[in-house]
């Protein structure tokens, strides 16, 4: 330790004798941090998809943060009942989707939360919609502080609650979309940058163009879906359509739509489908398909009459 004159006086004002850096004084007695780090508060918001740690004092986030240690739970006890819980998963082993901190060694670590885990808290209904169904807890192995002390536990039995909670306020968007004319029946696939609600779900409001201008020649002219499709999909980021045989036909009896790839459009309105906060869809505007696949299936003759 060295000080300047400056630093202290006695009860008769004279100053302090200075020491200098090149004499300075060595610590009679040193004594090394053995206080374990514990997380005081974290808060969760899905609209940014950030978790936020507070430590009682800064830790080791870029050698000894591991997020898998981290389990998020709908209430405080692992043994109640009807228990809804979400352990994030490990960078390296879902890269680029996983789960990583954005920030150096602090006292404060803001993890961005990967599309993984994401989907996986969102397709859980009863899990992480509020404080009140946000719990955390995770093991010593979470991170470490500035002298390797391991965090102290907070146990699956003892979670604490979020401190705030965000809910999620984006609208889903369509990624891609691709269509199989030969499948039986043929198949609409929907792909989304985060989980829907499949029941959600209104083919009727899902058109099928040839171009991404209208065209109202009959061979050309978009066609919308109708009930006869439905789709057997859970709620997911991929949505398979059925489509009906009725729509079948019909978009088959125009010669110029949906035949190929450069035939194949789609346009959906907000209110096709809401994600799992009933946020609605981000209007889909003459789409081009991602991949599409021919009709090469032979047909069947399935009966016939004669009237004699």
């Amino acid at each position: 330790l060295y000080w300047s004159s400056q630093f202290i006086s006695d009860m008769n004002g004279n100053a302090v004798v200075a020491r200098n850096r090149s004499f300075a004084l060595a610590a009679r007695d040193f004594t090394n941090d053995t206080t374990r780090p514990y997380l005081l508060n974290f808060t969760l918001d899905l609209d940014s998809n950030d978790l936020v740690l507070t430590f009682s004092e800064a830790v080791k986030i870029a050698d000894t943060l591991d997020v898998s240690q981290v389990q998020l739970q709908n209430a405080a006890a692992e043994s109640s009942d009807n228990l809804t819980r979400h352990t994030l998963f490990v960078p390296a082993l879902v890269s680029p989707d996983g789960s990583a901190s954005a920030d150096e060694d602090a006292c404060v670590v803001r993890v961005r939360l990967g599309a993984a885990d994401v989907n996986e808290l969102t397709y859980r209904r009863s899990l992480a919609t509020s404080p009140s169904d946000t719990f955390l807890s995770h093991t010593a192995d979470l991170v470490q502080d500035m002298n390797d002390n391991d965090v102290v536990e907070i146990s699956n039995t003892m979670a604490k609650m979020a401190a705030a909670h965000t809910e999620d306020q984006t609208r889903p968007t369509l990624v891609s979309w691709e269509l199989d004319m030969d499948g039986t029946p043929p198949l609409l696939t929907l792909s989304f940058d985060e989980v829907v609600e499949s029941s959600s779900l209104n083919v009727t409001l899902v058109t099928v163009q040839n171009s991404p201008v209208v065209n109202e020649s009959y061979h050309s002219r978009p066609y919308t879906l109708t009930t006869a499709s439905m789709t057997p999909s859970d709620d997911g980021i991929t949505l398979i359509v059925e489509i009906g045989a009725a729509d079948r036909n019909e978009i088959k009896r125009r010669r110029q739509l949906a035949v190929d790839n450069t035939t194949s459009f789609l346009t959906a309105v907000p209110l096709s489908v809401v994600d799992m906060n009933a946020n609605t869809l981000v209007s889909v505007n003459a789409t081009p398909v991602a991949l599409y696949t021919d009709d090469t299936t032979r047909p069947v003759m399935v009966n016939f009459t004669i009237d004699m």
